[in-house]
């Protein structure tokens, strides 16, 4: 095991890389501080107006509506900052939720003007919305319904119940959802004695956990079932409509949701959906009596694509609709678009129970049901002054018992908000008309509209020390590896890693994290993470620095000699790589990276074979002189790169039409040429052509012969892999009804099961016995197998000819496949892995899986050319390793991936689920990461293809490598195993510094951008990203690096058999 050492500071380099990435986001992306304080609430039926507010003698349209003196009023209540109570205007109202999950407001608001086919499939068919505002205006409102991003689910709901904004980090959450701990109105109106009916998404009985009266939780993230959540609750809400122990029902309806995750908001599938939503909406308005109001809501939209997550126009704008058999408040400036954290102090009105202490909404009094004989404002004064003013002081207190805890807030705008809301006390006090009633609800509706874009300012506020402690040493860390890898001869590697200096590094980081383990575990220190974060990278970068300081005059000296062979290649390579680094600072370039990548892998390459020295062509006679010299052309090493350079570029230009768009780039959705049926079998097909062309491949080189494991799985299993997986895809690209009388949702979770099964059955031989070759030790064995007869008749050949020269060959042994024992152990390991992204990319992304594997071996290829070419088999020069590293860059955006979140494939969570039996979401994040990180899986596991080619070339093709060393072709890796080693670690820790570079420029751009007005939806996704992205290569490389060994391992067993 010589690749342990090299495996111990692969691993302990990335971790501690990891470490400082850590560091600079826990003081970059920040939680919101979470204050314990619970909201209480006095009754106005138990104090009188007076003991709320103090005015003199007062009258609105002539009637004397108000009569207090100061001597009533507890007026030190209303000044102690310190009192969180407030006052609640109680009645008998009951409020009917209908929650419909990705409601966009276009699918809410009817237009007439449309005709039946310029209609697309989600519009206009919500048409109870549209008659009850057509014909009970005054009983109904519809409003545009803010959404603050990230626009996930578990995020809204948080806002939706507590009134609070959601910090960037909360999305990590997404999927686990937590019991909230926070002030929020399910609590308020528990303790008000009141009661909760929920029915819908399980997700809102995992954050308030035994809160509900009765509750119906049904799986939720199953997003293609599209029926199952919604039949369940529609069966459920009318029936507990009619019973009389409920204050609030919360229904929660997925199916539309669902169906813009699967389809799409224009699909057919959209207009059943929302016309069984007009259904519900009709049963419950038919069932609601005088004294309950409906809300129907939407959480957040959806982009043109079905999907949300983001802070585009579509997936913050959702629908809220009002209707109540009770006229609604009138006389108040119409408003066409409220906030989602409006929502919880307005029903905290209607309740009449206390509003969160932590809420920062503002009550829409538009939306308040009238408790007079006439809803106009006059009628309606004391109800409408005691949700202001209650909602006033309760966000007032919050302000300022948040300042105490975080000094987030200047001082300038703690002041600004006190005088503001003195003299909104001083106004209420003085109210007596209704124009200064008017007034004063505009004024309050500015004063909390202004605090709650104050605190969703100020609340990106960073921790400078910890981001720049993490920069500091991150960079350190960076700098002192990449002298380490660069100025180190490949000679002296294997020594400096082997020594036991670094052996104390490694133990000296694992006490630090012992000793703070036990520091935490007695309560000595509350919070060990950035502290083990900072003293883990300062003891890694201290002996990385002696470790310098004692190699330097090696160093010095290795660099001497480098620099005065350098050449055009490196200059370039140099420029291309700053280029790719520094464009992460440009929004732009971050929007548009899925097109540079292509250009900048293409213009490396094509350098790197204007670099390549070609032979002089012949002279030739007149006659045949342009055939002769095409034909020259075509056989010299110069024509040869060229021509796997045209396949690279098509290959490359053909993954262009996978790449998915951003919301940012505004693209227009083309319709396909093809129709889904036929684009399926397409695909099948031509992964059948894949996986067939490398059989052919396999049974050439004779990796095919024999019966062992390792030939048998190669042989049969992608193809039953194929079988399964298209089978899948046809299944469940029938119609649902269809699908419904033909099989349980559960029985078609079998096929893509049984593919996975087949190829966790392939990894795991690959690795157990990853040779695909055969041995025939004595002469009674010899045998001609059907399937490689040419490989077979040239050994036969060959022993007819060793006779004929006399020689002995009494028990010559005759291995089938020796040569290319490497390469196709990482033929079967890149067949499968495609296999493996094909079943996770799905049918419409599949194809790109295959252009990935195939630009892969070409890029190999022509490295393997140029460096023989240049005598640099030794190790792999640094365009190979950025070549590499933008083809996995670009392949991320070819699989249909983005730096966003909205443009996440969710269904690969549910490939192995019906999703209604989910016990853990381990395996569907799993999936979900595998999904969109597949490129960089399949590049760093495939690494040492560059390796392992150059000298598969040497058995294919001898005329490009005629040295007497390469005509042993892939034996030579196994007989220099220890140059190997080292050379693979080297190429490990460029490959490693490649993406760790990227992800320190995403950091500091972070910085930089930190106020910039698209940190959130752009610097800082890109940053999670490239994040994710470097853990994900880390231990993919040492999976490729160690089946490396294993092959050498076998490598060696079976010699020494042969050797017996």
């Amino acid at each position: 095991m010589q690749l342990v050492k090299y495996f111990l500071f692969l691993f302990w380099l990335g971790c501690m890389l990891i470490c400082g990435m850590f560091l600079f986001t826990r003081g970059f992306l920040l939680n919101r501080e979470v204050l314990h304080f619970q909201s209480s609430c006095k009754s106005l039926s138990s104090l009188g107006f007076c003991d709320i507010m103090f005015n003199s003698r007062s009258d609105i349209n002539g009637e004397q509506i108000l009569e207090c003196t100061e001597e009533n009023v507890v007026s030190k209540q209303l000044n102690n900052k310190l009192d969180s109570s407030q006052y609640c205007f109680k009645n008998n109202m009951k409020v009917v939720l209908i929650l419909i999950d990705a409601l966009r407001y276009d699918f809410a608001h009817y237009n007439e003007n449309l005709t039946e086919s310029e209609t697309p499939p989600f519009k206009n068919k919500l048409k109870v919305i549209n008659e009850l505002l057509t014909n009970n205006p005054g009983h109904a409102r519809l409003f545009k319904f803010i959404a603050d991003p990230p626009t996930t689910t578990m995020q809204r709901l948080n806002g939706l119940t507590t009134g609070s904004l959601p910090t960037f980090i909360d999305v990590g959450s997404n999927f686990d959802t937590s019991e909230i701990n926070e002030d929020n109105l399910i609590d308020q109106i528990i303790k008000s004695k009141k009661n909760i009916t929920f029915m819908g998404d399980e997700s809102l009985t995992f954050m308030y956990p035994g809160r509900f009266k009765r509750d119906f939780p049904y799986p939720s993230f199953n997003v293609w079932d599209l029926d199952s959540v919604d039949i369940n609750v529609k069966a459920k809400l009318v029936p507990e409509m009619k019973n009389e122990d409920w204050d609030l029902i919360i229904a929660h309806f997925l199916g539309v949701d669902h169906c813009g995750h699967r389809y799409g908001p224009y699909h057919s599938e959209m207009t059943r959906k929302l016309l069984e939503m007009d259904e519900v909406i009709s049963d419950v308005v038919s069932e609601m009596d005088n004294n309950t109001i409906l809300f129907v809501i939407g959480d957040h939209g959806m982009t043109g694509a079905g999907d949300h997550g983001g802070d585009s126009e579509e997936e913050v704008t959702s629908a809220m609709f009002v209707y109540s058999h009770r006229p609604l408040i009138m006389n108040v400036k119409p408003v066409e678009e409220v906030k989602q954290v409006d929502l919880v102090p307005t029903l905290a009105s209607i309740l009449g129970v206390a509003i969160p202490f932590s809420n920062v909404g503002s009550v829409v009094i538009n939306a308040l049901p009238s408790f007079s004989a006439e809803p106009n404002l006059a009628s309606n004064w004391e109800y409408v002054i005691t949700a202001l003013w209650t909602n006033i002081k309760q966000i007032t207190l919050y302000i300022q018992e948040y300042a105490k805890t975080k000094e987030q807030f200047s001082t300038e705008r703690l002041v600004g908000i006190n005088n503001d809301f003195q003299k909104l006390r001083m106004q209420v006090e003085s109210i007596g008309s209704e124009e200064e009633l008017l007034l004063f609800i505009e004024d309050s509706t500015n004063f909390m509209h202004g605090v709650r874009e104050m605190c969703a300012e100020v609340w990106a506020q960073f921790d400078s020390y910890a981001m720049s402690r993490g920069l500091v040493l991150y960079f350190l860390l960076l700098a002192l590896a990449f002298i380490v890898i660069e100025g180190i001869p490949i000679g002296y590697l294997d020594a400096v890693i082997d020594s036991i200096f670094l052996h104390l590094a490694y133990g000296s980081v694992l006490t630090s994290l012992l000793v703070l383990g036990a520091l935490k575990y007695i309560e000595f220190l509350p919070d060990i993470e950035q502290l083990f974060y900072f003293c883990a990278c300062t003891i890694s970068i201290i002996f990385l620095a002696v470790i310098v300081i004692l190699n330097w005059s090696t160093i010095s000296a290795h660099w001497y000699e480098l620099s005065k062979s350098s050449n055009s290649i490196s200059v370039i390579c140099r420029l291309i790589t700053l280029f790719s680094v520094v464009g992460l600072f440009s929004n732009s370039f971050i929007i548009n990276e899925s097109y540079t990548c292509s250009f900048l892998i293409t213009s490396l390459v094509f350098v790197s074979v204007l670099d390549v020295k070609g032979e002089i062509p012949k002279k030739v006679n007149k006659a045949f002189e342009l055939t002769s010299s095409v034909k020259s052309f075509l056989y010299s090493l110069r024509g040869k790169l060229l021509l796997l350079l045209f396949v690279l570029f098509i290959l490359i230009r053909f993954s262009l039409v996978y790449i998915n768009c951003r919301v940012e780039q505004n693209c227009v959705i083309e319709k396909p040429v093809l129709s889904d049926s036929s684009r399926c079998l397409l695909t099948v097909v031509l992964i059948a052509v894949f996986i067939t062309a490398a059989r052919l491949y396999l049974r050439s080189s004779g990796n095919l012969v024999g019966f062992s494991p390792t030939v048998f799985v190669s042989r049969y299993a992608p193809t039953a892999i194929v079988i399964a997986t298209s089978g899948f895809w046809i299944l469940q690209s029938l119609p649902r009804k269809t699908q419904y009388k033909l099989f349980e949702p559960w029985q078609l979770q079998i096929l893509p099961r049984t593919a996975m099964c087949l190829l966790l059955v392939g990894f795991l031989t690959l690795f157990i016995r990853p040779l695909s070759v055969y041995h025939v030790s004595r002469r009674s064995d010899s045998m001609i197998p059907y399937d490689n007869i040419i490989p077979a008749l040239f050994n036969q050949l060959k022993e007819v000819m060793l006779k004929r020269t006399g020689s002995d060959v009494k028990g010559y042994p005759v291995v089938f496949g020796l040569a290319t024992a490497y390469s196709a152990t990482f033929v079967n390991m890149s067949v499968f892995l495609t296999l493996l992204v094909v079943l996770l990319l799905g049918s419409e992304q599949a194809l790109a899986a295959v252009l990935l594997t195939l630009s892969l071996w070409v890029l190999a290829a022509v490295s393997s050319i140029s460096r023989r070419n240049k005598g640099e088999l030794d190790e792999v020069p640094w365009w190979n390793v950025v070549a590499w590293g933008l083809s996995c860059l670009h392949f991320f955006y070819a699989t249909g991936h983005q730096a966003s979140f909205s443009t996440i494939d969710w269904k690969t969570a549910f490939l192995l689920s019906s999703g209604s039996s989910l016990t853990s979401y381990v395996i569907p994040a799993t999936l979900v990461v595998a999904n969109v990180f597949s490129s960089h899986l399949l590049h760093a596991m495939l690494l040492p293809l560059l390796l392992v080619v150059p000298h598969t070339l040497a058995s294919l093709s001898p005329r490009l490598t005629p040295t007497r060393d390469a005509r042993r072709a892939e034996l030579e890796l196994f007989e220099r195993d220890r140059q190997l080693y080292c050379a693979a670690f080297k190429l490990a820790l460029q490959y490693l510094l490649f993406f760790g570079q990227r992800v320190f420029g995403c950091m500091l751009s972070a910085s930089i951008h930190a106020r910039h007005l698209m940190v959130w939806s752009i610097f800082a996704p890109k940053l999670i990203f490239e994040g994710i992205a470097f853990i994900v290569t880390l231990p993919s490389m040492m999976i490729g690096l160690f089946l490396l060994q294993r092959i050498t391992s076998r490598l060696d067993c079976l010699l020494r058999d042969i050797q017996r």
